[in-house]
Order: C-alpha cells, then sequence, then structure tokens
C-alpha cells in the first residue's frame, strides 16, 4: 500500500527536532522504502514570516537533487504550510506569506485545542470567496468540538475539509481524542489522515500499522486507502477527494455560521481580495522569472 502525507516536516531548517540534511534523508529513505511516495513539507507560519517562500522551495528543490543522486526515484517532495486559524489569514494570503498545498486552492489551518477562534466563521467564509478551500487540523483535539460534534457538520456543508492528525490514532494517544476520532470515522466526517513524516522516523513503520489498524477497525479498509492515500493524493495536486460523507439538512441542526457565505463579504470586499490576489500571482510570477535568471 502507498501513502501521501500532506503535513510532513523533513527540513531540518524548520524543525527544531530535526538536526541536519542528513537526518532530513534519513527520514525520506525510510518513509520511501515502507510505501510513502509523496511528502508535503508544510512548514509553520511563523517561519514564513521570516523568510521568502523561494528560498524554502530551493531547499525543496535541492533536496529533490539529493534524492536522484541517491537513487531514491519513487518519492515526490511538495511545498506548502500550516497555519493558526486568525483573522490575519486573508490578508497574509494575499501578501505571499502563507503557502497552500502544492499552490493549489488546499490550505492546512490548525484550530486551537481549548475553545473556537474569534470569529473564525467569517473568517473561514471569506477564504472561500477567496477561493481556498481550508483542511481544518486538530478538530479531533479540540475540548469544545469534542463536546459539540454537530459543529463539523456545518463546517463540511462551509467548504471545509477535515483532517485527522495521526497521532491522534495512535495507542499511546489520549482516551477521550482517540474515542472522537473513531467517532468521526464512523460517521465519515474526515477526508484525511497526515503528519506521519517527522523526526520520529524510527517509529514511523510501527505508527502507521497502529493507524491502519485504527481506521480499519473504526470503519473499514476501503477507508484507510480513501483517508492514506487515495484523498490525500487527489489534493496534493488541487483536485477534488473522494467523499462519503453525508451532509445534514440544514432543517435538522441550526446553522452554527452566523454570517452565511451568501452574505460576507460585501462586493467591495470580495474585489478587494480579488485584487489583492492577483497582485500576490504577478510577485510569485516576477520571483520564478528571477529565480530561472
Amino acid at each position: 500500500m502507498n501513502f501521501v502525507d500532506l503535513n510532513g516536516h523533513i527540513l531540518h531548517e524548520y524543525d527544531p527536532n530535526i538536526k541536519n540534511i542528513n537526518e532530513t534523508l534519513e527520514i525520506i529513505k525510510k518513509a520511501s522504502n515502507i510505501g510513502i511516495e509523496t511528502i508535503i513539507e508544510t512548514p509553520n507560519n511563523v517561519f514564513l514570516h521570516k523568510v521568502e517562500s523561494t528560498e524554502i522551495q530551493e531547499k525543496i528543490d535541492n533536496l529533490t537533487s539529493f534524492l536522484t543522486e541517491l537513487e531514491i526515484n519513487n518519492m515526490n517532495l511538495l511545498l506548502g504550510s500550516e497555519i493558526n486559524l486568525d483573522i490575519q489569514m486573508p490578508a497574509n494570503i494575499s501578501l505571499g506569506k502563507t503557502l497552500t498545498i502544492n499552490s493549489t486552492k488546499y490550505l492546512l489551518i490548525k484550530f486551537p485545542y481549548l475553545g473556537l477562534p474569534e470569529n473564525f466563521e467569517s473568517t473561514l467564509s471569506l477564504l472561500n470567496i477567496m477561493g481556498i478551500n481550508p483542511i481544518l487540523l486538530n478538530l479531533e483535539k479540540n475540548n469544545y468540538i469534542q463536546k459539540n460534534p454537530k459543529i463539523i457538520f456545518e463546517l463540511i456543508k462551509e467548504n471545509c475539509l477535515i483532517q485527522l492528525s495521526s497521532s491522534s490514532l495512535l495507542n499511546s494517544s489520549n482516551e477521550n481524542v482517540r474515542s472522537f476520532s473513531q467517532f468521526l470515522i464512523k460517521n465519515q466526517l474526515v477526508h484525511t489522515v497526515s503528519g506521519f513524516v517527522n523526526s520520529q522516523i524510527s517509529d514511523i513503520e510501527k505508527n502507521l500499522e497502529e493507524i491502519i489498524d485504527f481506521i480499519e477497525s473504526s470503519s473499514n479498509i476501503h477507508t484507510v486507502e480513501l483517508l492514506l492515500y487515495t484523498n490525500p493524493n487527489l489534493i496534493a495536486y488541487g483536485n477534488d477527494p473522494r467523499t462519503e460523507i453525508e451532509i445534514i439538512k440544514p432543517t435538522k441542526i441550526k446553522s452554527f455560521f452566523k454570517y452565511p457565505i451568501q452574505k460576507i463579504p460585501t462586493l467591495i470586499e470580495y474585489f478587494h481580495w480579488k485584487l489583492l490576489s492577483i497582485i500576490k500571482y504577478l510577485k510569485i510570477q516576477i520571483n520564478n522569472l528571477k529565480y530561472r535568471n
């Protein structure tokens, strides 16, 4: 079985637990040997405020050339980021301080463990208007959402994808987190499971076995492939994931979103963000031309 990790951490410059390039190459080699064929490097947005995205992409390109020399030819390395959910996200995206997965419409967004972020409904709705599809992380660890799982139905209705952290499915994980993760998988409220390629590479094979067993016991072998390969692979290249999720009809649940997507933003806001998105695109193209020259 092959795997795709949308939420990998392999560059030592952006992960304090990875000491040097040799450890990075060791992680990739081990991952390749057990069937992982694509890793999305996702530095936290803290690093993206310090360096240009082109600099990180250059490191990925250099790393790919190393793999060719080492005859690791069955591994694809792509670039993305993981960012904390806050009201500054739309502006940071427009300014090029946030990277979507492989320059597609998908963006990894971290939820907090406690409570709900301020104005998160309007922020997510605005991202939708900008053409960004949020992939939400850590929902299974959020204490408020554990007690109010209907929120997840609303998030999916608002065009969000749900990703479980692979660590949440391990035997060593918190019992409440594992239980809620199982509930989400059983009720087909998950699009992908990622985050297994990191500095803990020595345990990756054992961890993947635990993750596969957990998903299969919560659902079936088809779901294992869907969450660990099919959907992550589709998302990595900008395609819509396959889903068996049944969206609850509005009559069955009061909308959690205070501001429906149809009402925000105003036309002025819409064209404002569109203009910033166009400026971002042009800057990227100019930087690419400079890099090639």
